[in-house]
């Protein structure tokens, strides 16, 4: 209770400012008043005072009421296709979850493990970071977080006091982050940033050029985290095989069934209608989400039905998008954006910078950024409009740093994001556990993707 009386105060506190006093130097009075705004609900969020979709419900009512834009444009940026993105990509996971399809793929890949403890945790990371790829990482880490707890169960694992144990959840979660930057379908972070990058500039980047650059950069670095999570939490090898284990705790028929067969072929489909944007302008990727779907739920094929719909998507996660991006409108509207940056460059000529360096600057600042701001979308309504800002003073696409922006938006090194916390809960880890592993991931992370946009700036 003092934690959230403190962070209503303090929000109370930076309105008064924005209202009471004027800008410093140059800066616009709109631009002043929206970033102290932005401070205050920034502090909203990390002390979670009030629930977050009401968060960004409130900043709509008040950046009308402090005339920093009509209502009628906050309304506007409130409901987006980020947000059919989200709603229509939990329908396609829910309608997924329902399947043994990720189930069968952790078989296969078991299979070859035999007893080590290591070539297991390579297999249930590997598993969760192709499902993310193509949607939510919540659903994805909640299927393997479940699957994992029964194989634990199984090997008389115990929280707190197995390495093994440690080890595995904390794969699974780094994984479940991971897979996310792989395509622009895999995290709603992805779908934001473009869309705040589309809204400000024009541009884009298709689905098959970002897939290009993020399926091997989510390959490298979910196998980079697996080494790190089982070098630093080290296990003895297990009693019987894994499969076995699996086995023990999945009845999977040798044939797929019904809904395998129609989720599967569903899923092709978006996937060819997702990289079909590239070349069809007419269409996005959220528009294939919401037809995927739509055909989930036709009668004849009633892959998914509107209840199961309904009890598996997290309308928080939803609503909390709609205010982000009402947010980064408010930033944007007012130029303060360009502001921050005018005034940076006056101490940073980021133009001097080589672009590896730039790229690995922004890197870690995002990444650690994820600390005070754990939510993924609220983190992109920050960052994202400075990156565009600095890309334009530099010279370079803004498509390079908006990536750059995305996929270390996903970067978890401690315990608020709401993925994390999935596993966190079990108690087989600690935060020092995390962040043990978390920093050097972080690191590899940003040193990777640094060194992927750099080769991809030959390219953009």
């Amino acid at each position: 209770m003092r934690k959230r009386v403190i962070g209503v105060t303090c929000y109370l506190v930076f309105l008064a400012i924005g209202l009471l006093f004027g800008p410093v130097g140059s800066m616009p009075i709109a631009g002043f008043r929206v970033i102290m705004l932005l401070i205050g609900t920034i502090i909203l969020w990390v002390t979670e005072a009030i629930p977050s979709p009401v968060v960004g419900f409130l900043f709509m009512v008040l950046v009308p009421a402090m005339g920093i834009q009509t209502f009628t444009d906050a309304c506007a940026a409130f409901f987006n296709s980020s947000v059919l993105f989200v709603l229509a990509s939990y329908g396609v996971a829910v309608a997924l979850l329902k399947t043994n399809l990720l189930k069968r793929c952790l078989k296969h890949l078991l299979k070859s493990c035999g007893r080590s403890p290591d070539k297991t945790i390579y297999a249930f990371s590997l598993s969760t970071a192709i499902l993310s790829s193509i949607c939510s990482d919540i659903p994805s880490v909640l299927l393997f977080n479940g699957l994992a707890m029964d194989f634990l169960g199984v090997l008389g694992e115990k929280p707190g006091r197995s390495s093994y144990g440690r080890a595995l959840l904390l794969s699974i979660t780094f994984a479940a982050l991971i897979g996310g930057i792989a395509t622009p379908a895999g995290s709603a972070i992805n779908i934001m940033a473009l869309q705040i990058l589309e809204n400000q500039t024009g541009f884009t980047c298709s689905f098959l050029l970002w897939s290009v650059f993020g399926i091997p950069s989510a390959l490298l670095l979910t196998l980079a985290s697996c080494w790190v999570c089982t070098k630093i939490h080290r296990s003895a090898e297990f009693e019987k095989d894994a499969i076995d284990i699996l086995n023990e705790i999945v009845d999977i028929p040798e044939k797929l069934d019904r809904q395998e067969k129609g989720v599967a072929i569903v899923i092709v489909i978006m996937l060819v209608g997702w990289i079909s944007t590239t070349w069809l302008p007419q269409i996005n990727i959220a528009m294939v989400s919401v037809a995927g779907m739509i055909i989930l739920m036709f009668p004849g094929v009633d892959l998914l039905t509107w209840k199961e719909y309904q009890e598996g998507t997290s309308w928080n996660s939803v609503l909390s998008m709609g205010g982000v991006m009402v947010i980064a409108s408010a930033v944007s509207s007012t130029g303060v954006a360009v502001w921050l940056v005018e005034e940076a460059m006056v101490v940073i000529d980021f133009s001097a910078l080589p672009l590896f360096l730039l790229f690995l600057i922004v890197a870690v600042f995002v990444g650690l950024m994820h600390i005070p701001v754990p939510a993924g979308p609220a983190l992109m309504g920050v960052v994202v409009l400075p990156c565009i800002t600095i890309s334009e003073a530099v010279g370079i696409d803004p498509v390079l740093l908006t990536m750059t922006c995305a996929m270390l938006g996903s970067c978890a090194i401690m315990p608020f994001d709401p993925v994390v916390l999935i596993t966190y809960g079990e108690g087989y880890y600690s935060i020092k556990d995390q962040v043990k592993c978390g920093v050097p991931i972080l690191l590899a992370w940003s040193a990777l993707i640094a060194a992927v946009m750099s080769i991809a700036s030959f390219v953009i």
